[in-house]
């Protein structure tokens, strides 16, 4: 009959049966580190990996307290993938700093159909360390903000107003995708193309973005080209979201009477939705070198007033709720 995690329940005994045999000499044949743990926090086997990565003798090892043992805690600590399986039900896989060790590793809990010779059910502990990854991901990202930095920077130094409003739609643009119900790689998106969606402005020139009066339709449509330049900037860089794909359709409208490529609805990245949506507000509340600041009320009113034919009604109901 069903025991909660497998069809059936078996009673084990000591580590020196039949079974137990086979258990070590498997996961010592492993280059991963394995640790066999019951639901009390026992650890009933662990392989020759794990001791030399631990530096324990086995009379620690054996029989001791997991949380103890291995992270030197008196109990298990928040988010224990051991707590969280037992709790859930399933095998849980999560990436933890291991603070004693500086050391980054991949955990995962697997329930087993077992129970020890106490009725107490048994679960794989294999862990992996991902340190060196890690390291890697962190310099990537370093060299990644040293890039998205230089890009803001080159918009500061022509046109300090528009990298104060890059960064001012950069924060409504991840509140805006946080209440929308984005991923984390969504808005961690949203929010770098709103840090760099002006860059295709170091084209136009500076008289035309400040100019007081309605621009000209030939100096419109020189502004019109500032997201095709953009588009064509961050393309060179190695981003591991859709940059500059975002950047170039922010300027899109849900009816297809947005530029450059007069894309509706769907066919406009989520991201870039909430980017356009940010963007508008930040625009019209703020001050303009051609005029006075409108308000955030006026800034609302012109999203709720176009809420579902030039924006997408889920990125201003997010925006509403989040001002």
């Amino acid at each position: 009959e069903k025991d909660g995690y497998a069809p059936r329940g078996y009673s084990l005994r000591t580590p020196g049966d039949d079974f137990w045999r086979v258990v070590q000499e498997f996961i010592d044949a492993l280059p991963l580190l394995v640790l066999v743990v019951d639901e009390t926090n026992s650890i009933a086997a662990y392989n020759r990996a794990l001791q030399r990565y631990l530096g324990k003798a086995e009379r620690e090892l054996r029989g001791g307290y997991y949380p103890k043992v291995v992270h030197g805690l008196e109990e298990p600590f928040a988010g224990c993938p051991l707590e969280e399986s037992l709790k859930l039900g399933r095998w849980v896989q999560r990436e933890l700093f291991d603070p004693p060790s500086g050391k980054w590793v991949a955990s995962a809990i697997y329930p087993t159909p077992w129970r020890t010779e106490k009725g107490h059910r048994l679960f794989i502990h294999v862990v992996e360390d991902i340190t060196v990854r890690k390291n890697a991901e962190e310099k990537l990202r370093q060299a990644l903000d040293g890039t998205i930095g230089v890009l803001a920077a080159a918009i500061e130094v022509r046109d300090p107003y528009t990298a104060d409003h890059a960064r001012r739609v950069a924060l409504l643009a991840r509140a805006i995708a946080a209440e929308a119900g984005f991923t984390l790689e969504q808005a961690e998106a949203t929010y770098v193309a709103a840090l760099v969606h002006d860059i295709g402005k170091l084209y136009v020139p500076v008289e035309l973005l400040n100019k007081p009066r309605r621009l000209t339709e030939v100096e419109m449509n020189l502004v019109k080209m500032h997201p095709r330049v953009a588009c064509e900037i961050l393309e060179q860089v190695a981003f591991p979201w859709p940059i500059a794909e975002i950047v170039l359709q922010r300027h899109e409208r849900m009816d297809g009477s947005g530029y450059p490529d007069g894309l509706v609805g769907a066919d406009i990245l989520p991201e870039a939705r909430a980017l356009a949506v940010a963007d508008v507000v930040e625009a019209i509340s703020s001050h303009r070198p051609y005029r006075a600041a409108l308000g955030t009320e006026a800034a609302l009113a012109e999203i709720a007033r176009n809420k579902g034919s030039l924006y997408d009604p889920v990125m201003v109901d997010a925006c509403l709720a989040g001002i």
